[in-house]
């Protein structure tokens, strides 16, 4: 029964060979060998009460033992979510695990950090860590004798073992896309960790023509013929064909990024594709401008940044990162609780202005409008600029 339970727990158990305490008190039952003993038996039948009695039994029968044990060994299978949680005097049936449960089925972990994995598991599945949940994470991990770099190794691993199974089928759908980049932002795992391994199935291979007007922006140094070609040269190469060269990646371009090889890693390659612009190798891009053919450009479909509620804790993809952002149910409760002073007078040269605070239904910031008539706006400047 305990190792079904520990091959749950996605633990493995080797038993070696163990002391027999029912064979050393001549067969007769847990509570007359207590009793015959001295050994106090309370809540008798309940685990934690058997297994501290059979604990004490161990040491008062030490002499019967002749026959060295070897103790138990362990290594982890796989974690799988909890579904029925059983305690003390009840027993809760959590309703079928969402989608996350379902690829966390495939996270391997490492033995000393199992136990906080297998709560991690059970309190992400809806993409939402509360501050009680996180309590209970850092209580854990605190019992475990977990520093902070153990319990970010076991995020890390987690985040890897939930790619790893979205892969297993060779395709990242958009649902993976969102869940994972959620996920990873809720456990502070660097989202350059999920983009590196998600973005080769997600990209679509295109061709674009090098006509006279497209923008183009360069990053790192590109080879060709086995030498080295330095950023300036790269852009006279563009500007000579009539392309327009940018020196930044934003949301609205520019057309194409030329990298030093298109699976870049560089700060305005991650830009790129996070915007969906497309991006080619620098050594394709020489030999489009040099043959006039179109050149081979791979893009992926953006999909916004993952956004982490202060308040509640839950998450989901806005078009641009926010910090402090607040959710929409917390917006409207912090709304309500300040009603009273939502508005305030801001002195101003001959009189005063009526200043209104409102909250942006994109990215959840707050923001401060001078009152005026007609509707108010619902999404903050930034939003509307990205928009």
């Amino acid at each position: 029964m305990i190792g079904n339970e520990l091959t749950s727990a996605g633990i493995d158990i080797e038993w070696g060979k163990a002391l027999d305490t029912i064979r050393a008190v001549g067969g007769c039952s847990l509570g007359r060998a207590c009793e015959q003993r001295g050994i106090e038996l309370m809540d008798a039948h309940r685990a934690i009460a058997d297994a501290r009695a059979t604990a004490r039994l161990l040491f008062a029968t030490r002499e019967f033992y002749s026959v060295a044990c070897r103790p138990a060994t362990a290594r982890p299978l796989q974690v799988t979510p909890l579904r029925v949680l059983a305690r003390e005097g009840h027993v809760e049936v959590l309703p079928p695990a969402p989608y996350l449960s379902a690829l966390a089925r495939g996270v391997h972990t490492s033995i000393d950090v199992a136990p906080y994995v297998q709560l991690l598991d059970v309190a992400i599945a809806d993409l939402q860590l509360t501050t009680d949940e996180r309590k209970a994470l850092q209580d854990l991990a605190s019992g475990l004798g977990l520093d902070a770099q153990a319990v970010a190794r076991a995020h890390r691993e987690f985040m890897s073992g939930l790619i790893d199974a979205a892969l297993e089928d060779q395709v990242v759908t958009d649902t993976e896309y969102d869940q994972l980049f959620r996920a990873a932002a809720l456990l502070d795992v660097d989202l350059d960790l999920v983009q590196s391994r998600i973005d080769p199935y997600r990209a679509m291979t295109d061709e674009m023509t090098l006509a006279p007007g497209l923008t183009v922006c360069f990053t790192g140094q590109g080879e060709l013929n086995g030498a080295l070609v330095d950023r300036p040269s790269q852009e006279r190469m563009a500007q000579q064909h009539g392309l327009i060269v940018v020196k930044s990646v934003t949301r609205k371009g520019p057309d194409l990024l030329v990298a030093a090889d298109r699976d870049s890693r560089s700060g305005k390659a991650r830009k790129a594709r996070q915007s969906g612009i497309a991006v080619c190798s620098f050594s394709d891009f020489a030999l489009a401008l040099k043959s006039g053919e179109p050149v081979r450009v791979s893009r992926i479909a953006s999909h916004g940044v993952p956004v982490v509620c202060v308040g509640c804790g839950s998450s989901w993809m806005a078009p641009r990162a926010a910090v402090g952002a607040l959710c929409a149910d917390c917006s409207r409760t912090v709304l309500l609780e300040r009603r009273p002073a939502a508005t305030k007078r801001v002195p101003a040269a001959g009189g005063s202005l009526s200043v209104v605070v409102l909250v942006c239904n994109g990215c959840g910031v707050q923001w401060e409008r001078t009152r005026g008539r007609g509707r108010r706006p619902t999404h903050c400047p930034d939003c509307v600029a990205q928009e």
